[in-house]
């Protein structure tokens, strides 16, 4: 029975020690990927089926990652640094979308605000 539970464990861990080496295994990372599409038409005519395909479609989506960057600030009651503080925005498909400052934060100055 001990010899049997030895073994077990001696498994448990292998399989583990594997699965690690798995995930830490060097991935191949491609800058793209082309997504292809064929459309299919059919129609009736004069009592007959009639079907045709249009050109191909090659959409090249890129998986590069965009560039990150954040910027934080943190309001400061009486001493810190008087600085113009740009309107706080955030990214989107849209476009660049300005955030006002709500709750507590609403109304306060940011040109120039006080900060640390």
């Amino acid at each position: 029975m001990r010899n049997t539970i030895l073994h077990l464990f001696a498994w448990m861990v292998g399989m583990a020690v594997a699965l690690m080496g798995a995930a830490a295994a060097p991935a191949f990372a491609q800058d793209s990927i082309v997504i292809s599409n064929i459309a299919r038409i059919e129609w009736q005519a004069q009592g007959k089926s009639l079907s045709t395909m249009s050109n191909r479609v090659d959409l090249v989506v890129d998986l590069t990652p965009p560039p990150v960057s954040l910027t934080t600030y943190q309001f400061a009651k009486g001493q810190g640094t008087l600085l113009n503080v740009p309107a706080t925005a955030c990214q989107g498909s849209g476009g660049l979308q300005a955030l006002p400052l709500e709750g507590v934060w609403a109304g306060t100055n940011l040109s120039p605000a006080q900060l640390e």
